[in-house]
């Protein structure tokens, strides 16, 4: 309390300067500043493992700032920094941005410190207007472009004299109006809506002394599904018996950090009041424990290689009551400032655009293990879990991008309004994958004016030659146009998608038609746009118009009609070799049938497709398929649907399951190979809003996840009766659902068809009927 004290008398001098701080960078705003060297190392915003978050309150010092600067091109450290009085420099600013460019030069990534509070015993914040500009001035000339975001000391989610979340989102906002990282400090565990709006949080900061029970009592990151957690530990002495003894006390709570879903960890043997004044004695054992060599730059990906077999498109060029929190001291007022994080809280997961996100629940990224058989040089090939958000409807992305998800998936024709309001909310694209959605199976009649006037596809037209080509190759396939079954088209979907339409692809000449005047032209859209990978949707028609579905069409056609599983794969394989050849990773979505079977050329279904993306797995207990035939540690992303009975109806669903029973379950599944692995969301069918991440979910404070008796998913299932539990767990869908069965809004709809189910789990037997 004393330490807490002092902190606020420190802070409390310094505060009447901020107007004159403004004014004097506004003077000095004519001048020139040194330039980034050109030899600077460019380090990624997020390290790509474990990375260090170091509060630097140290006077500028080349010695001191030079020993630091050696480790930067590591590319993990996070550095915050002050000036002399607990905020932006207000004296000697020539000297403090020669010293932070020496850091910003290294590979260090900087946060400029502002404090929030003006009396922490009352929970008083400051004033908004001064707030706002101290982060002004940090990023006044000199300083923002050596800056990486600013650095939020003291949020306190119990503010006596404002609404916590409105005035830490303003503050948030200002940064991100800036183009900067927002990092919140309440020192302890807080509400994970208010630890959304940072892109990190410190979520522990005190003596190393209360790691070991804090871990006890159940310290992790609690909001890792929405912002990358730091811990920041002071006082852990150099062991008695040595070097040795010490690199491994810190070795221990860096993976005891790494477990528990921190992003970044920094302990020092620097005691209070200052612990932040400066490098721990053992900082190299640090460094080398977190960073030794995996979280120096990757090279470049390779190009990637041409499709082998038809078709080989050209690439179109792409452009590019809370705890209280632990004493922080403050930044002294003289040459040796040491602000300090104090009571105060998210990921970018920022994979960068070459590294794949790696097998963890945690925000950060680390380096893929070698890519599973496959893949191709510079496509996107992950493996192991990833936190991701799937929406294919409605146009407000702003909650998933705040959620900060490795991976988006998102509607193809959707992506420039999705990075527009990754822009507004502070989100870089390098921050997380994105895999464009489309349906490479059926006619979708809200994508044709976009099909026409972005990629000039005109479906009446690809009608006329669809006939055409058929008449060519001498097939008696009906009549042309719109004709169902046709030359283009097979027949509709099932209720609730009844506007979309099969494509013909059991005819060999539509194949080709589609792929070269649809498919391949919205892959080179999707390129073109930065997608790192697309989603091809209803590519399992032989499960749903099989042979089986035209005995009775009359007259007959020759020849007969209905997409067997030799012409899906032949139709796959072309549609993969294509999204290879513009060097997009592509997913094998459902079509559990085929994880078994190869391609014509030899290639394993399973090893040849990067990622795949599931639909009610739990719900119809399938999901062994994927551990069964996958022999590589693949991501596989899945969803089950809260609100399943209530859009599909009791014979289109087996029953809603419960979140806090399925998700156990979820979580902890691993192929009988130790491979596959599944990330799952709970959503509402209609695919808007936010999902309800398995892994966040079940980590959340109060959440009692607990898996079914045996392991037996029938267990988590609800009586037929409950038809929607999303409300229970405050899962949101579209402000105004659909009636069951009804479809969906022209434009604006669900997009994809959920895969039909056989009433048993999956049988590969079925496979003997269809050859």
């Amino acid at each position: 309390m004393i330490a807490a004290e002092l902190l606020t008398q420190q802070k409390r001098r310094c505060r009447a300067g901020w107007r004159q701080q403004i004014l004097l960078l506004a003077i000095l705003a004519p001048f020139s500043w040194p330039a980034r060297a050109a030899t600077a190392t460019t380090c990624p915003k997020e390290p790509n493992g474990m990375g260090v978050f170091l509060p630097w309150y140290v006077y500028p010092d080349t010695a001191a700032y030079s020993a630091l600067a050696a480790y930067g091109p590591r590319c993990a450290i996070h550095a915050i920094v002050t000036g002399d009085a607990s905020g932006p420099p207000r004296t000697n600013l020539a000297t403090y941005i020669t010293e932070f460019k020496r850091l910003a030069d290294s590979g260090i990534r900087l946060y400029g410190y502002v404090h929030t509070l003006s009396d922490v015993a009352t929970h008083t914040a400051r004033p908004l207007s001064a707030v706002q500009a101290d982060i002004a001035a940090w990023y006044g000339p000199g300083l923002a472009e050596l800056l990486t975001g600013v650095f939020l000391d003291e949020v306190d989610p119990a503010l006596s004299n404002a609404k916590a979340w409105d005035y830490y989102s303003q503050l948030a906002e200002a940064v991100q109006a800036r183009g900067g990282r927002v990092v919140f400090n309440p020192g302890t565990q807080i509400a994970c809506s208010l630890a959304r709006l940072s892109d990190v949080y410190v979520r522990f900061e005190d003596y190393a002394a209360d790691w070991a029970p804090g871990l006890g009592a159940g310290l992790r990151c609690d909001c890792a599904a929405q912002s990358s957690c730091a811990a920041l530990l002071h006082g852990l002495a150099p062991a008695a018996a040595g070097a040795a003894a010490t690199a491994a006390a810190v070795a221990r709570i860096v993976s005891q950090a790494d477990a528990r879903s921190f992003s970044y960890v920094f302990v020092t043997d620097r005691v209070m009041p200052d612990p932040w004044d400066g490098l721990p004695s053992y900082f190299a054992a640090l460094m080398d424990t977190v960073a030794p060599v995996r979280n120096k730059q990757s090279p470049p990906p390779s190009p990637p290689k041409p499709p082998s077999p038809s078709p080989s498109p050209s690439p179109s060029p792409s452009p590019s009551s809370k705890p209280s929190p632990s004493p922080s001291p403050s930044p002294s007022p003289s040459p040796s400032p040491s602000p300090s994080p104090s009571p105060s809280p998210s990921p970018s997961p920022s994979p960068s655009p070459s590294p794949s996100p790696s097998p963890s629940s945690k925000p950060s990224p680390s380096p893929s293990p070698t890519p599973g058989p496959g893949a191709s040089g510079g496509i996107w090939r992950p493996t192991g879990p990833l936190r991701w958000q799937w929406q294919l409807s409605g146009d407000n992305f702003r909650p998933l991008l705040r959620s900060r998800p490795q991976v988006v998936d998102v509607d193809v024709d959707n992506v420039e309004q999705l990075l527009q309001q990754a822009a507004e909310v502070g989100v870089s694209r390098q921050d997380f994958k994105l895999i464009c959605y489309f349906s490479a199976g059926t006619y979708e009649p809200a994508r044709a004016a976009a099909d026409l006037s972005q990629r000039q596809v005109s479906w009446p037209d690809l009608e006329k030659a669809a006939a055409a080509a058929a008449a060519a190759a001498g097939l008696s396939v009906g009549a042309g146009g719109g004709a169902k079954p046709g030359p283009l088209y097979l027949q509709s979907m099932d209720p609730p998608f009844g506007e979309e339409l099969w494509l013909s692809v059991d005819l060999d000449s539509t194949q080709q038609l589609l792929l070269e005047k649809v498919m391949i032209p919205r892959m080179q859209y999707a390129a073109a746009r930065g997608c790192d990978g697309v989603e091809l949707d209803n590519v399992d028609a032989y499960d749903n118009v099989p042979p089986a579905s035209f005995k009775s069409v009359t007259p007959a056609q020759r020849p007969a009609r209905g997409v067997t599983p030799q012409a899906q794969l032949a139709f796959n394989a072309a549609l993969l070799d294509a999204a290879h050849g513009l060097g997009l990773s592509a997913g094998l979505k459902n079509a559990l049938d085929l994880l078994g079977r190869s391609f014509a050329d030899g290639r394993r279904v399973s090893d040849a497709y990067d990622w795949f993306l599931n639909e009610r797995c739990w719900e119809f207990n399938e999901c062994d398929a994927y551990g069964d035939n996958i022999g590589w540690p693949a991501s596989v992303m899945a969803v089950e649907y809260c609100d399943s009975v209530r859009r599909f109806g009791a014979a289109g669903s087996q029953g809603v399951l419960r979140p806090d029973c399925v998700c156990p379950l979820a979580n902890a599944f691993v192929g009988a190979a130790g491979n596959a692995t599944l990330s799952h969301l709970i959503k509402t069918v209609d695919l808007q809003a936010l999902g309800l991440d398995c892994r966040a979910y079940c980590a959340a404070p109060g959440v009692n996840c607990v898996p079914p008796a045996g392991g037996k998913v029938a267990r988590c299932k609800e009586p037929k009766s409950v038809k929607d539990v999303c409300p229970r767990y405050g899962i949101t869908g579209a402000k105004s659902p659909a009636a069951p069965g009804a479809p969906p809004p022209a434009g604006g709809g669900n997009k994809r068809k959920p895969p039909r189910r056989r009433a048993s789990e999956y049988d590969f037997r079925v496979w003997r009927g269809h050859e």
